[in-house]
């Protein structure tokens, strides 16, 4: 799907961008922020190019109302629906997942989203910017973290 690639494409984008609270683009950005500008981002190219207004409309509408960690953790205005909860990242089986997923931890303080190929990458506040982060045992702690995974509801493919 066109849409799910350039969503990836546009995370990846933002690897190395520094880590501002409450930013949603390449001045800083959060952990939040990242996801949903990621997808806002890939809504309007590809409403463009796909001349598809309701994407274009689905980015409005998303760039409109805000949303936090624990927003998107409890679907985010129903933009987004929980495929299921897990201990942590490490201990995932991630053929469930496609690129594009995200997940939040249970606490709602952070968001990270998968890209495929066992990486996932996120606006790290501990280090200060957007890091890709393989699926690992040890040295980040976010991915030894219960967490609720979730999928983009424009994302879902049946």
């Amino acid at each position: 799907m066109a849409l799910r690639s350039r969503v990836v494409a546009k995370l990846e984008s933002y690897d190395g961008t520094r880590y501002v609270w409450g930013g949603e683009g390449f001045a800083g950005i959060d952990c939040s922020g990242l996801v949903r500008s990621s997808l806002i981002n890939a809504c309007v190219v590809e409403g463009v190019w796909s001349l598809d207004g309701e994407l274009l409309r689905h980015a409005a509408s998303l760039w409109w109302h805000d949303g936090s960690a624990i927003a998107l953790r409890s679907e985010y205005r129903d933009q987004c629906r929980k495929l299921f909860e897990t201990p942590a990242i490490n201990e995932l089986d991630l053929s469930r997942l496609k690129p594009g997923d995200f997940a939040v931890t249970t606490t709602g303080r952070h968001v990270l989203a998968y890209i495929g190929n066992n990486r996932w990458i996120g606006a790290d506040p501990i280090a200060g910017e957007v890091i890709i982060i393989p699926v690992s045992p040890g040295g980040v702690r976010w991915l030894e973290v219960p967490l609720t995974i979730l999928r983009w509801r424009v994302l879902n493919e049946g």
